[in-house]
């Protein structure tokens, strides 16, 4: 993991001064919790007794400050953004690509309790946008550039470029356009 890379993507970003790029990283809580889930994984990357005992310590302060639950060992792709940082839940071996932005409340994870054991929890392609407290459970894969409606509960495959909401969550049928952000 080039840690310094993802941090100036996407903590920093385009930030000139110090004093900037100390209030994204400390003060700003979309940046800051981004900058704790990365500083998590280079400790736990490092794979020394103490560097994963520091990113244990650190996924803890994630939840008592955040309501984030986010393994170390979870793959994030480049370009992750969180922004509204709270109650954000998910599975060990979920995996998330880039440029993926997770409103709050949202779960992935396991269909069924043990499920993780197996490796049977959500792939997440680039360019997914997770809306507040939608649930995204099973083992499914989330195709690119798809959004996620609030409040759904996806537990099927999906096709890039659709949004999906409901409970259960159903294709729209209608094919939407970049968001941004």
């Amino acid at each position: 993991m080039e840690l310094k890379e993802y941090l100036r993507a996407e903590v920093y970003g385009n930030a000139d001064g110090m004093g900037e790029k100390l209030y994204l990283k400390y003060k700003n809580p979309s940046t800051n919790a981004v900058y704790l889930i990365r500083i998590m994984q280079y400790y736990w990357n490092r794979g020394t007794v103490l560097s994963k005992r520091k990113a244990i310590n650190i996924g803890n302060k994630l939840i008592k400050k955040y309501g984030i639950f986010i393994p170390p060992q979870v793959k994030i792709g480049r370009g992750l953004k969180l922004p509204h940082p709270n109650g954000i839940i998910i599975g060990s071996c979920a995996e998330i690509g880039e440029d993926c932005t997770i409103f709050q409340q949202v779960t992935i994870g396991s269909n069924l309790p043990g499920d993780f054991l197996n490796g049977k929890q959500p792939k997440i392609g680039n360019g997914v946008w997770l809306f507040a407290g939608c649930k995204v459970i099973g083992d499914i894969y989330v195709a690119d550039n798809t959004l996620v409606g609030a409040n759904a509960v996806l537990r099927q495959n999906t096709r890039s470029g659709y949004s999906y909401v409901g409970i259960p969550a159903h294709c729209t049928e209608v094919k939407h356009s970049r968001l941004i952000y």
